[in-house]
């Protein structure tokens, strides 16, 4: 995945228009940006403008790493070895964006279709504490300054207050597993 979205990033660069698979990273302002993200928090724009920060920062370095070793006389297939580690994280970058938009769009579908149903708003918090989670679990969100020092330690916050909305649901999404009753702990019950 990472050295296919490379190819594309830098001739994205080159350009100045991405394609494929990362046509998202032609909002630039909100992609290429660093430091506060001045949205709150728990909304979904605000993982939005974090998690493609995060790709757009991460690509960048690996080509620009990439380009160095080229520059130092290493051959493309040793330079993309001695990058794997940020490959890596380039990859996922990408593939937890691509989730989250996936996820976003399902969610709009579905409260488009149901306008009046309860499962779209659940889904959407479920969603969003999903994806302040993985923010507020990897520190590539703040190396990569995708956001805020401040912003990154709210996301701990909002997610328990994600958390103290989803309680009341709790059961019911246990039940939505369809796992039997006597498989359940009793603080479950």
């Amino acid at each position: 995945v990472a050295k296919a979205i490379l190819a594309d990033f830098v001739a994205g660069l080159e350009s100045g228009r991405f394609r494929g698979e990362l046509l998202y990273l032609n909002d630039v302002a909100s992609a290429s940006g660093t430091g506060t993200v001045g949205l709150c928090v728990k909304s979904p724009e605000f993982a939005e403008v974090v998690l493609k920060r995060r790709v757009w920062h991460v690509l960048k370095r690996l080509a620009a790493q990439m380009k160095c070793a080229q520059g130092k006389g290493l051959d493309p297939f040793a330079a993309w070895n001695d990058s794997q580690v940020l490959a890596v994280l380039a990859a996922q970058s990408h593939a937890d964006y691509l989730c989250w938009h996936i996820f976003q769009l399902d969610v709009a579908r579905l409260r488009s279709e149901h306008p009046t149903g309860l499962l779209s708003p659940l889904l959407s918090l479920c969603g969003q504490l999903h994806a302040l989670r993985q923010i507020s679990n990897s520190s590539s969100f703040l190396a990569y300054k995708c956001l805020s020092a401040d912003e990154a330690l709210s996301t701990s916050d909002a997610v328990l207050e994600l958390c103290t909305q989803l309680t009341p649901h709790s059961r019911n999404l246990v039940d939505s597993f369809g796992i039997p009753e006597h498989l359940l702990a009793p603080i479950a019950a």
